[in-house]
């Protein structure tokens, strides 16, 4: 780029020398800043940032000035219903492990009752069995 710079000024000091006005076509290149992304593509983290990202500024940062067509923004865009889903298949699990829990007690009751025992002859654990809370 200095190099540039540099035979750009020498042409229009030739140019200016020849009575023409060099001046008006005398540039001054600068340095364009890259953007440069905070997070890795295609990571879990940036995925996860892209998520959370409200703004348009925000996204920029985080993907560095990448297209809104990545992979990446794709991925976040799809991660809340992914976490909602998630929690709703715990909710399941956990509500079939209480009705699993609850079937296998009453399995256990009846054996108890079944034995047609006194409640004096019981032991410890079937009398905490058969407390129905």
């Amino acid at each position: 780029m200095t190099e540039m710079q540099h035979a750009n000024s020498m042409d229009c000091d030739v140019l200016t020398a020849h009575r023409f006005q060099g001046h008006l076509l005398k540039i001054l290149l600068q340095k364009s800043r890259t953007a440069e992304s905070i997070t890795v593509p295609n990571s879990k983290e940036c995925i996860e940032a892209l998520a959370t990202a409200s703004t348009h500024g925000a996204i920029f940062a985080i993907t560095g000035g990448d297209r809104f067509t990545s992979d990446d923004l794709f991925k976040a865009a799809e991660l809340p219903a992914k976490r909602a889903f998630i929690i709703e298949l715990k909710k399941k699990k956990k509500k079939k492990k209480q009705r699993i829990m609850r079937v296998d007690r009453e399995v256990v009751v009846k054996k108890i009752l079944d034995q047609h025992k006194d409640i004096n002859q019981l032991t410890g654990i079937e009398l905490m069995t058969l407390d129905v809370a």
